[in-house]
């Protein structure tokens, strides 16, 4: 018997380390779990910066997350200047490019947890305007601005919709989208939902925007974008991709801002027959179609022509009459 206890430690110490070993294994395959729009506003989110660095070549050394937060200017910037995160500089940028928030505008923030587009919007819109903030996410209340309200809800149900549509009062100026999916370590997942989610915030920015307003959303680079840019051309006046600067180097997301909401009954290329109305101070003759003024030059009051559509604004458009081309 004494010889058997010694030996059953030894075999007892030895199977413990291998559980111990095996323990921690078992944990690193389980699934990164988190909220399905996990943004990417904040930098201390690990599956984002998982995914960042499987995205770099192979050769390039790879910091670690505290050397990467350490050389962040924006992110030691927003720290500084008392934003939530460091995408606020992002909204910042888009909207000095662009002119997307104007003041006294109602605007919607669409995955908009932690909060610092809301922050950043709120700044720009001024007291008289309206910033609603949506998430999947609780948005801890923004006790410095008493323009902004913020919905716990799903964008793609009706209900937090309806729910939105009411808190604006109407239609709305400007929607501007920052989410990002939940990720996954692997590109193509990860684009393809970054790409479910920018036609999802399209299509929100389709049914709340007003004639002539403004839309912002990120999309990761890959298959299908080009396609879905020129879907968001047919619906604004134009569309302009850009990459902020306060966007990482390493990061591959790509922003589209449309501008000029168009709600007009008719296309650029659309052909169709007329009635000129009136003339205008340019000598231009002016039709009514379904209440949007077209301009069609060469034309007298009380003639009916055949015109092809030239441009459309979102207020008026220009054609030109088929018989003098």
């Amino acid at each position: 018997m004494a010889n058997i206890f010694p030996y059953e430690s030894i075999l007892g110490t030895v199977m413990m380390a291998v559980s111990l070993l095996r323990w921690p294994l078992r944990r690193v395959r389980q699934p990164f779990q988190h909220h399905p729009l996990l943004l990417d506003h904040d930098p201390r989110n690990a599956a984002c910066i998982e995914h960042r660095i499987a995205q770099r070549p192979s050769h390039t050394p790879v910091p670690s997350r505290g050397a990467m937060t350490g050389r962040d200017h924006y992110y030691n910037k927003a720290k500084q200047e008392g934003y939530r995160s460091r995408a606020a500089y992002k909204l910042k940028q888009l909207d000095e490019l662009e002119n997307v928030l104007d003041r006294g505008d109602t605007v919607v923030d669409l995955g908009a947890a932690p909060g610092g587009w809301l922050e950043v919007a709120a700044e720009a819109v001024g007291p008289d305007g309206q910033v609603i903030g949506v998430d999947l996410q609780r948005i801890r209340e923004l006790e410095d601005y008493d323009n902004v309200e913020t919905i716990r809800g799903d964008m793609t149900e009706p209900r937090t919709r309806e729910r939105v549509i009411d808190a604006a009062g109407g239609t709305v100026d400007a929607v501007v989208s920052d989410m990002a999916p939940n990720m996954s370590g692997e590109y193509s997942l990860d684009q393809a939902r970054s790409l479910h989610l920018a036609r999802q915030a399209f299509e929100t920015a389709l049914e709340l925007l007003d004639t002539g307003g403004d839309f912002v959303v990120k999309v990761f680079e890959g298959p299908d974008v080009d396609e879905f840019r020129a879907e968001v051309e047919t619906e604004f006046q134009y569309v302009r991709a850009t990459n902020p600067k306060a966007s990482r180097d390493e990061s591959s997301e790509v922003y589209f801002i449309g501008k000029g909401r168009l709600t007009a009954p008719i296309r650029p290329g659309d052909e169709l027959e007329v009635e000129i109305e009136d003339v205008g101070g340019e000598g231009d003759g002016i039709a009514s179609v379904e209440g949007y003024r077209l301009f069609v030059p060469g034309t007298e009051t009380g003639e009916t022509v055949e015109v092809r559509v030239d441009d459309v604004k979102p207020n008026f458009g220009f054609a030109q009459r088929l018989d003098q081309e």
